[in-house]
């Protein structure tokens, strides 16, 4: 949940509910100022945070309660980039630059670049979008540039560059046959093409041709330096 930056009365009923979910936890004040100041570039105090981030802080501290708690977070708010990130993380694992696509490993990532423990509270994915790109490019052979449809999806620049190192280590003798070979996959319809394919269709592409990457035994020791 989300609420407007500037609602006095939304922002003091966040606060209030912040505090007695703390107590809830029987998180003293410590522990409560070191979880915030990890997770807001060392800010110590709630009254410090924006009301969006309030929302945030709260809807964290709910889902620290126990299973079966009636007032713990089951779901919570993923900002687009947020998710973005996330997805060029695991189409690295595809492309064979990273050992794991786990939450675990992303999180790492996002804490080496940011120093913030939980990457939902990254207010700036910017840097950390375009180092991934740029990791994808440098060491998967990413042409961010590169399209076959007119959507602007970024899932076929990842296929066209997992498809070229498949075809360079020899798995794949025939450059020009993709369509044939994702139809053999049974990932795509017989009657559809390659741009045709819709999103899903393109994530079990990927996840497949990311399969026969990593059988290559190519895993480099890859640094996103």
């Amino acid at each position: 949940m989300v609420y407007g930056r500037t609602d006095p009365k939304a922002r003091g009923k966040l606060i209030a509910a912040i505090k007695i979910t703390q107590k809830q936890l029987q998180m003293d004040d410590p522990t409560y100022r070191d979880f915030l100041a990890r997770n807001f570039s060392g800010l110590t105090s709630c009254t410090q945070l924006e009301q969006d981030q309030l929302a945030e802080l709260l809807d964290a501290l709910k889902r620290e309660l126990p299973e079966g708690h009636p007032a713990r977070t089951k779901g919570h708010y993923i900002r687009p980039e947020h998710r973005k990130a996330r997805a060029l993380w695991f189409s690295l694992f595809h492309l064979g630059v990273v050992e794991t696509g786990s939450d675990a490993a992303f999180a790492a990532y996002v804490r080496g670049m940011t120093e913030i423990d939980n990457p939902r509270f990254v207010r700036n994915w910017t840097p950390i979008i375009e180092g991934l790109k740029a990791w994808a490019a440098r060491e998967g052979g990413v042409d961010w540039s590169e399209r076959w449809d007119s959507l602007g999806d970024p899932r076929s620049q990842v296929i066209l560059a997992q498809w070229k190192r498949l075809v360079d280590a020899g798995v794949i003798k025939n450059r020009h046959a993709m369509m044939k070979y994702a139809r053999s996959t049974k990932h795509v319809s017989r009657e559809c093409m390659v741009w045709q394919m819709d999103l899903a269709q393109r994530d079990r592409f990927i996840e497949h041709l990311g399969g026969r990457i990593r059988k290559l035994g190519e895993r480099p020791a890859a640094s996103a330096s």
